[in-house]
Formats: structure tokens, sequence, C-alpha cells
């Protein structure tokens, strides 16, 4: 039998390209756009996941009934203040703004029940 030794090639060697300033200049420039690039990625990334976290904090975030609404009559209450501890109470139960305008006509009772009343069939009616 006759073994052939394998005969190694040479290696290969890339092309050299000529070394001036124009295609340094070049190069820093692909790699000022390349971080600028990664950079403005990361920024993006970034405010999703904080979208992501404020999303979840918000689910997370469950109406309860820590604190009572006392209803508001008229009479010698004064509505400011009642406005005032009923958007705080809003606050610690956790109440979207949403959920406060649909709460709040349950909590007026009677003078203030039939002004809110009045005041939205005004409105529905466009007067």
């Amino acid at each position: 039998q006759l073994y052939q030794t394998p005969v190694s090639s040479p290696p290969i060697t890339p092309p050299l390209l000529p070394s001036n300033n124009n295609n340094m200049a070049l190069q820093a420039q692909d790699i000022n756009n390349l971080i600028n690039a990664i950079q403005a990625l990361d920024n993006q990334i970034q405010n999703q996941t904080n979208a992501v976290a404020n999303n979840t904090n918000r689910l997370g975030q469950r109406e309860t009934k820590l604190i009572k609404i006392i209803p508001f009559a008229g009479g010698n209450q004064d509505p400011v203040t009642w406005i005032e501890k009923f958007e705080h109470i809003a606050v610690a139960n956790n109440f979207t703004d949403t959920r406060r305008l649909q709460i709040i006509p349950a909590y007026l009772k009677n003078e203030a029940a039939i002004w809110y009343t009045n005041a939205n069939q005004q409105q529905a009616f466009g007067y």
C-alpha cells in the first residue's frame, strides 16, 4: 500500500487594506454610529421596561375599602371640605378617576342628590 502524506496548503492571508487616514476616519464614524444606535436601543428597552413595570404596579393595586366614605347631604356640611376628604379616601382606597366619577353620585344625599340629578339631566339635553 501506498500512503500519501497530506500536503498542507499555506495559510490564506487577507489582503491588506491601505492604511490611510480616510479609512480610519470612516471606521471611527461607523463605530460612533454603532454606539449611538446601541444607546438609542438601550433607551427604548429601558422605556419599555418602565412601561411594563408601571402597568404591573397598576394591576397589582386593587380597589379597597380601607376608609369609609361619609355621604354628602348638604346642610351644614362644607362641600369643598367633603370633596377634599373624598379625594383622600379615593387615593387610599385605590379608586381610579373613572371609578371616582362612577361612585360619587351614590354618596350624594337629599338636596345634593337632587342637584346632581338635575345638573346631569340638563347636560343630557344640552341646556
